[in-house]
């Protein structure tokens, strides 16, 4: 419970990925020898000091404002509740200093969820700079009222939306559907007239059902394609860093990002060096490799494990014979040991690995890496083309992406086969030692 609470320490803290890792690296290499630790401080090292590199240099490789977003707010008016566009609407609230149009957006959206109240908070929100069409927000902030059941607060805001843009469609329109539920019918009538004198077409299209006329529900202002270019060419972006470096290093300060990560390295090397004294973990006398106690083998008062006890043939009578009755006992293994040697060559990494292959391991492992890497690119890559169409170079990436993986399988499966192999012919020799002792 101790260990597991040790574990967890970095995640419980939701310093990121990237500390946490290095925190269990760095907790992990008291089970290896001084060549893994020494290139685990070095790359450690070199993430503390690119990690704030990269953050100060967001300004260099971030995209440049080129009023792209216009189109993606255009879009996201008609489609306020898309997850691509909630997800940038958040991130804008996250890194913009006045982020009056995602505030604008949020308030449509929880208008279309039938929230008036959020829906209405949001809207003030976003006039409160002044950058959204102040007619657009008293318009969109009366069609929530009228929602929640208040049509004559909903005529003021419609009323000053006319007074500062009297050739508006939609406060027209809007401010005659609550004069109509008020019972108000010859004020409605004078107001659905202005609104068709401005867009007759407009007004017959919201109105037509079948052969009769029938008021719709409130209508929406929505920016228009020139406002919404020129404000976001007045308005460029921020410098956000692409969602992988902020997934990893979510410490937005590089005064504290650098700290932080050397305090995790030597906070993994102090727990790993007090969880070996709770672990006691031998080391082989011939090939230096990590010992556990089931594993342990002692030949003349010296921790051996079990592949190097059995080659040195030093063993006594007694053990040779009980060595050769447990092989006789288990010459058939178990059904879970035979689906996991059937799936050993499918598993790229941990296959090698567990024949005795760490470079075939490695090698296939990190192939396997690369490929799911480019299967989630649509998670972690950045869009090259604005909007909130698809990326088009996403499908090759994911095509790419199950190209390399199967090549990481056949990696795999030619480590395995050749461990195998050499599994098989090292064995032999073996188990001819001990029938000979065991004789």
């Amino acid at each position: 419970l101790l260990a597991a609470i040790v574990l967890l320490l970095p995640f419980i803290a939701n310093l990121g990925i990237l500390v946490s890792l290095l925190f269990l690296v760095f907790l992990a290499s008291y089970r290896f020898g001084r060549g893994e630790r020494a290139l685990a401080l070095v790359a450690t090292t070199w993430i503390a000091i690119v990690g704030p590199v990269l953050v100060l240099s967001t300004p260099w490789w971030s995209p440049k404002p080129d009023g792209k977003d216009a189109d993606l707010i255009a879009a996201a008016q008609q489609l306020p509740t898309s997850p691509a566009v909630r997800s940038q609407v958040q991130r804008w609230m996250q890194h913009e200093a006045n982020p009056s149009a995602a505030h604008y957006l949020e308030g449509l959206a929880r208008k279309v969820e039938r929230d008036p109240e959020a829906a209405v908070k949001y809207y003030d929100q976003s006039s409160r700079s002044g950058e959204v069409p102040p007619w657009v927000v008293e318009t969109n902030v009366g069609n929530a009222l009228l929602m929640a059941g208040d049509p004559d607060k909903a005529m003021v805001h419609y009323r000053r939306a006319i007074e500062i843009e009297p050739s508006a469609f939609e406060p027209h329109y809007d401010l005659a559907l609550a004069q109509a539920r008020r019972g108000d019918y010859i004020l409605a009538d004078g107001e659905f007239e202005r609104a068709s004198r401005i867009d007759l077409n407009r007004m017959r299209a919201l109105t037509r059902t079948g052969d009769r006329f029938e008021p719709s529900s409130a209508v929406d202002a929505l920016w228009t394609a020139p406002d919404l270019w020129a404000w976001t060419l007045r308005h460029p972006g921020p410098d956000v860093p692409p969602r992988l470096l902020g997934w990893m290093i979510p410490l937005r300060s590089p005064l504290w990002t650098a700290p932080i990560v050397i305090f995790a390295v030597f906070a993994g090397l102090s727990a790993g060096r007090w969880m070996r004294r709770l672990i006691r973990v031998h080391e082989c006398y011939q090939c230096g490799g990590p010992v556990c106690r089931r594993c342990l083998v002692r030949l003349d008062r010296r921790a051996y494990c079990r592949r190097c006890a059995e080659s040195l043939g030093g063993m006594s009578s007694g053990e040779a014979t009980r060595l050769l009755l447990r092989r006789l006992l288990e010459e058939k293994p178990a059904w879970s040991a035979q689906l996991l040697r059937g799936l050993a060559p499918f598993v790229p990494g941990i296959g090698p690995a567990s024949f005795g292959s760490p470079g075939t391991a490695f090698v296939s492992g990190s192939i396997a890496g690369a490929a799911l890497a480019l299967l989630a690119y649509p998670i972690w890559g950045e869009s090259i083309l604005g909007g909130p169409w698809a990326d088009p170079l996403s499908t090759w990436i994911r095509l790419l992406g199950i190209l390399v993986l199967v090549l990481a399988v056949v990696a795999s499966a030619v480590g395995v086969r050749h461990a195998r192999r050499r599994a098989a012919t090292l064995q032999a020799f073996l188990s001819r030692d001990v029938d000979r002792l065991a004789a």
